[in-house]
């Protein structure tokens, strides 16, 4: 899977790739790459100002069900307020980001995936990357096998 990057906020690099990292390192199936033309791109990660939205880090799309692709695009909000909200650290970042991540893939707030939870607080800042019961679960969730 190639991303884009599109204005990403530099605080908002370093914890994208190793969202990136995070996501090709679990199985052998997947592997997200930063690609540098939007042109050659799957998912698009952008900064951008969320209007009256100051309490969401960053969103993303799901998949088009009619074709199966990935979503397309990953907003990084740049009206989220630290002084209001949770202080965003570099680990929280990268724990969002794969959040993000994952709803491109596919998955909900409802999969039963740790960091797939509709919130984060303090607790996620020593999250320690996809657990080898989450890489089950996604594998069994995104990638079948084929009983044929």
């Amino acid at each position: 899977m190639k991303i884009f990057y599109n204005q990403v906020p530099q605080e908002w690099v370093t914890p994208t790739n190793r969202a990136l990292a995070e996501w090709s390192s679990f199985n052998n199936l997947l592997n997200m790459r930063r690609v540098f033309y939007r042109a050659d791109a799957d998912i698009v990660i952008s900064g951008e100002a969320e209007i009256g939205l100051n309490s969401s880090p960053a969103g993303a799309d799901f998949p088009d069900v009619a074709n199966g692709s990935v979503g397309k695009f990953v907003t990084i909000n740049l009206n989220y307020d630290d002084n209001q909200n949770l202080a965003l650290t570099p680990n929280l970042r990268y724990y969002i980001m794969t959040h993000e991540l994952g709803h491109n893939l596919g998955l909900t707030h409802f999969d039963p995936i740790g960091f797939m939870a509709p919130n984060f607080t303090e607790v996620h800042e020593n999250w320690g990357g996809i657990s080898p019961t989450e890489a089950n679960t996604i594998s069994q969730t995104l990638f079948p096998i084929d009983p044929r």
